[in-house]
């Protein structure tokens, strides 16, 4: 693959990246937060005003979003941005047309327990009459207090993996804020009995399995933004504070950090590039989505910490930004459910064939056994 970006994708880089520089200085975040509102509408109306929320053919692809997400989360950008986008992004993959741009939908596929697979969702879905009747409880959904649709993950009969449309007015639905780190908004979806009809299922065999990816792969490129911009701040306060008569950044034992910072950014930065690749290209991107969810897990920790310990005792006054770059990294890591439950999803698609092999991607690993299918 070409990691070099196109002139298209370079253009929609610096123009998402002058929008949110405009909206979201330190002083917005502290107005916005003042204000007690769950998230910047001019800023979501200027997005859609460029066109920065369309997605599909001759819009947005995989690619795209990653690098709108990704400066969204270097500016902490409050806007219900990566589940509208992975919300539209499924619904194109499966051949329906998606509400307007401005229109805030997210996913809902987490649920509250442990190592689960992600493919068979405790959320139970029951035929009834013509209609689906859904019972089950998610949570950590990003931006759900404030979606108008939700796509919902559940299990129906003979086990088969759905993922149904579910509008706010739904009876049966409770919508619930949950108290988190930051101020990004969560919620928790409750189903009693929720009824649907028949057209709220997605029809597409894949739908679930798209979702899955596609989610992780936009909370992925999102908290790289977000630790990404954590490190150019920490580089800039290291180089300006002094201690014995010299910037602290030029002692060993910070750039020690600092490069250890790098290294796990650019690791990510790779991770979720190549899943959005394959996404762009056809090919299955299981495990490349959790290989970036694992390693966004990973850098979440050491770098939203890292950055908090090199500010020192600034670090810990919440008057100061650098605060809110871990806030944002723990809920984020949260929100991917951790990297202890992508290496069980990691495993369970090697097991089942769904990594691709060293040969598949490098001729000269060719002579090496099909170790999938042991």
């Amino acid at each position: 693959m070409d990691y070099r970006l196109s002139e298209e994708q370079q253009a929609l880089a610096e123009l998402a990246a002058r929008l949110f520089a405009d909206h979201c200085d330190d002083e917005a975040q502290k107005r916005l937060a003042a204000s007690g509102q769950p998230y910047d509408a001019a800023l979501w109306a200027a997005l859609a005003g460029s066109g920065l929320l369309e997605v599909g053919a001759g819009a947005l692809g995989p690619l795209e979003i990653a690098l709108l997400l990704e400066q969204q989360g270097r500016a902490l950008a409050r806007v219900p941005l990566p589940g509208t986008l992975a919300a539209a992004a499924v619904l194109e993959r499966a051949g329906i047309a998606h509400p307007g741009p401005a229109a805030i939908a997210t996913f809902a596929l987490s649920e509250p327990v442990t190592l689960a697979s992600a493919l068979r969702p405790g959320t139970r879905a029951a035929r009834e009459g013509d209609g689906w009747r859904l019972t089950g409880t998610k949570t950590n959904v990003l931006h759900g207090t404030e979606a108008t649709e939700w796509l919902v993950s559940a299990t129906g009969p003979g086990e088969a993996p759905l993922l149904f449309r579910v509008p706010r007015d739904t009876p049966g639905l409770i919508v619930r804020p949950q108290r988190t780190l930051s101020a990004i908004g969560f919620a928790e979806l409750r189903l009693d009995e929720a009824r649907l009809p028949d057209s709220a299922r997605i029809p597409s065999a894949t739908a679930l399995g798209d979702a899955e990816v596609i989610a992780r792969l936009c909370l992925a490129a999102l908290l790289l933004g977000v630790l990404d911009g954590a490190l150019h701040r920490t580089v800039d306060y290291v180089s300006q504070r002094h201690q014995f008569g010299r910037p602290i950044g030029s002692f060993q034992s910070v750039q020690h950090r600092l490069a250890d910072q790098y290294t796990d950014l650019e690791a990510l930065r790779a991770a979720v590039q190549r899943s959005a690749w394959c996404l762009e290209t056809g090919r299955s991107a299981i495990a490349e989505a959790s290989v970036a969810a694992w390693w966004a897990g990973q850098a979440a920790h050491r770098i939203g910490h890292d950055s908090m310990h090199l500010h020192g005792g600034v670090g810990v006054d919440i008057q100061y930004p650098i605060h809110r770059y871990l806030l944002w990294a723990k809920d984020l890591e949260f929100a991917l459910g951790g990297p202890a439950v992508e290496l069980a999803r990691l495993g369970e698609a090697i097991a089942a064939g769904a990594a691709p092999r060293l040969a598949d991607w490098r001729p000269e690993y060719s002579h090496l056994p099909d170790w999938s299918a042991a």
